[in-house]
């Protein structure tokens, strides 16, 4: 059996943002677009994660992903690996160096 969505829905994925707010904005506005497109439709996007680091607008990113951007869109925030070695540095059980 294989993965399918069901008609009814659409289902949109973004992944390793890097701190690059100028190409989620970009993937905001095709998928806000593409919503206007479908009103009908239940609609989800599913951010998988690797929001930090590498690109120099983290806090808009993060800003961006906590704000209603999207309204009227589903959001499921994952947790990617760069997350992960940053809360391991902030609780203490990660070197600085290696997530440096």
């Amino acid at each position: 059996m294989s993965a399918t969505i069901p008609p009814c829905q659409r289902v949109y994925a973004i992944g390793d943002i890097h701190g690059r707010f100028d190409l989620l904005e970009a993937l905001h506005n095709a998928i806000s677009e593409d919503v206007s497109q479908a009103p009908d439709l239940d609609k989800t996007v599913v951010y998988l994660g690797d929001y930090i680091d590498r690109g120099s607008q983290v806090y808009e990113v993060v800003d961006a992903l906590a704000s209603n951007a999207l309204e009227g869109v589903r959001k499921i925030h994952l947790k990617g690996n760069h997350e992960d070695m940053m809360g391991g540095f902030l609780a203490n059980t990660f070197p600085f160096g290696t997530w440096l």
